[in-house]
């Protein structure tokens, strides 16, 4: 369903999972890290589309996030560490079905 993305990060040749080394011409090891891709970042609910239940899903989530924000949080789609209307306009955007 998802499309395949890798980051690049700073490894050493100790690989694992869908790992694969990478030497750059200076000489320095890079390790990339495929994972596949969340088609609909908005998707809330995993039915493969944004529609009316991720617009209820974040209406029942309204209000601030907890403190400290974490790195994700249900519903807050813009990191804001609130679910607000900016969240709203978010799922508004993306509404269809994933690809």
């Amino acid at each position: 369903m998802g499309k395949e993305w890798c980051n690049i990060e700073p490894g050493g040749p100790a690989l694992g999972g869908n790992s694969m080394l990478v030497m750059t011409s200076t000489g320095q090891y890079l390790m990339t890290v495929c994972r596949t891709a969340i088609p609909c970042p908005a998707d809330l609910t995993g039915d493969g589309q944004v529609n009316i239940d991720e617009f209820f899903a974040v209406l029942g989530l309204w209000g601030a996030g907890p403190d400290p924000c974490p790195p994700y949080c249900t519903g807050d789609l813009t990191k804001a560490c609130s679910i607000n209307i900016d969240d709203i306009f978010a799922i508004l955007s993306q509404w269809r079905p994933c690809e």
